[in-house]
């Protein structure tokens, strides 16, 4: 168990997550979380006839491309993989593919592509189910945000889902995970003075201020620093909205909402109404502004 799990984690860590070069798309974690859960329901292999609109749609949602194909990772994971783990297979595997990999999609409906774990990795992991529920935790907590967990367990069909109790034979051996310094969040509230830096609130309860929550402005998943120049303080409802690409920020530090959102009336003051407004009001000392790199990578790679 532990040679496969390492042969795993090497296998894991060795692909192309695009978490570099400024560009965040996360399509080979997605395919793999499919192929994870499919494993707890006892399901052998995704079919990409079958399912297809379900992978594009996760895709879409926690990424902000335009053009999504689902065929792209779900075969690029076989094509890239090293014969010497053999973590990954399609069936067939003998498809044309072009320069980079990929197969077209109409190959893929016509042989009725089946992709997921090698026979090896699959017969270790279909009787772990804790294992298995370890490694989907990790993956997510390697490439999303806390806030976007329960989105993707619900997209990859997991309802009720039980975090593993990691053993030492599981964790001799794991994904190697952003480190979060402790000392963040206390940081940004005292650089924001306990103020939401979207909407200005500040919450106190029997004299006791309530803290608001530090926010990442370029993802730890995604290299961004604990630092306070990567960081923002904000209330839950604009923390999440912040993670899912509402909203952002631009060169002169003033929020913009995306285009492609929409708000019911009775809602749209909670954003429509700070739109333009300037996030530096909120500092303590205005010459501790965010760094427009981890804000640049947040307008091209969050906001819808």
């Amino acid at each position: 168990m532990n040679k496969i799990n390492s042969k795993f984690i090497e296998w894991y860590e060795g692909i192309n997550k695009n978490k570099q070069a400024g560009q965040y798309s996360p399509h080979k974690p997605i395919a793999i979380l499919f192929a994870l859960a499919g494993v707890l329901r006892n399901e052998r292999f995704i079919s990409f006839v079958d399912s297809r609109k379900e992978i594009e749609k996760a895709i879409k949602f926690f990424t902000n491309k335009k053009t999504v194909k689902s065929i792209d990772p779900l075969y690029r994971l076989y094509a890239n993989d090293s014969k010497d783990l053999s973590i990954w297979i399609a069936i067939p595997g003998d498809l044309k593919q072009d320069k980079s990999g990929n197969i077209s999609i109409a190959q893929a409906i016509e042989n009725d592509l089946k992709c997921g774990f090698s026979d090896e990795v699959y017969t270790w992991l279909n009787p772990n189910k804790a294992h298995c529920r370890l490694l989907i935790d990790q993956i997510i907590q390697d490439n999303f945000s806390e806030y976007l967990r329960n989105h993707l367990l619900d997209f990859i069909g997991i309802t009720e889902f039980a975090p593993a109790v990691a053993n030492q034979e599981m964790v001799e051996r794991s994904i190697k995970l952003p480190k979060r310094d402790p000392n963040f969040k206390f940081k940004i509230r005292r650089l924001f003075d306990n103020q939401c830096a979207f909407c200005g609130i500040k919450v106190f309860l029997n004299q006791e201020i309530l803290f608001l929550e530090a926010a990442h402005i370029q993802a730890k998943q995604n290299g961004g620093p604990c630092s306070e120049d990567n960081g923002l303080l904000l209330c839950p409802t604009h923390h999440y909205t912040f993670d899912r690409g509402v909203w952002s920020i631009d060169h002169n530090y003033k929020i913009v909402i995306s285009k492609n959102a929409d708000f019911k009336e009775r809602k749209v003051s909670m954003f429509k109404e700070f739109e333009k407004q300037s996030i530096i009001e909120f500092l303590l000392d205005e010459n501790q502004r965010p760094n427009e790199k981890f804000i640049q990578w947040h307008r091209q790679n969050i906001l819808k």
